[in-house]
Parts: structure tokens; C-alpha cells; sequence
């Protein structure tokens, strides 16, 4: 593993990171953030992360289910960023990990 791929793999979890913050309420138990610190602690000790993503997207759905349930407004609000979040998954953070 490069430096450089380090370094393009940490921007990506950050990235993820930073659009997952942005849920705000609607993960009373923390899911989510324990998904993302889990994700975060496998890539630093160089882990397999692997089940850490699919934690992370299944915490994600599981959001987006609950809040399927409530107000429309709150549905759509929190579609927006939960779809930002998978597709920064699924578009920058993924083909950075099977590349390292």
C-alpha cells in the first residue's frame, strides 16, 4: 500500500464520515456512528473492512427505514443525505479499498 492510496483512502472515510454527521438526529442508539468508527479503526490497523462497510450500509438502511415512518418532511430531508452517504460509499470509498 502507497502512501498515496493512504492518503486517497482516508479522504474517502472522511468523506463519508463528514456526509454521515450531517444526518443529524434519527440514530438514537448511535448505528451509524459506531458503524463509521468501526470502519474508521479497521482501515487504520489495516484490517479487512469489509463487514465494517456492510454494517456501516446496513446502519444507513436502517435509518432510512425508520425515517421512512415518520413525518414526509423529515423523509425527505433525510433521504437526500442518507443516498449521499451510500452513494459516497459505493462511488469514492469502495473502489479505493479494493484497490488497497
Amino acid at each position: 500500500m502507497t502512501p498515496t492510496d493512504l492518503t486517497g483512502l482516508d479522504a474517502a472515510v472522511k468523506r463519508v464520515s463528514r456526509l454521515a454527521t450531517r444526518l443529524g438526529s434519527g440514530d438514537p442508539e448511535g448505528h451509524v456512528r459506531r458503524s463509521l468508527a468501526e470502519l474508521t479503526d479497521a482501515i487504520g490497523k489495516q484490517e479487512q473492512s469489509a463487514h465494517a462497510v456492510d454494517r456501516l450500509v446496513q446502519s444507513l438502511r436502517q435509518l432510512q427505514s425508520s425515517r421512512d415512518r415518520g413525518r414526509r418532511r423529515d423523509q425527505q430531508r433525510g433521504a437526500v443525505g442518507i443516498e449521499r452517504v451510500l452513494e459516497s460509499i459505493q462511488e469514492d470509498l469502495l473502489p479505493r479499498l479494493r484497490h488497497v
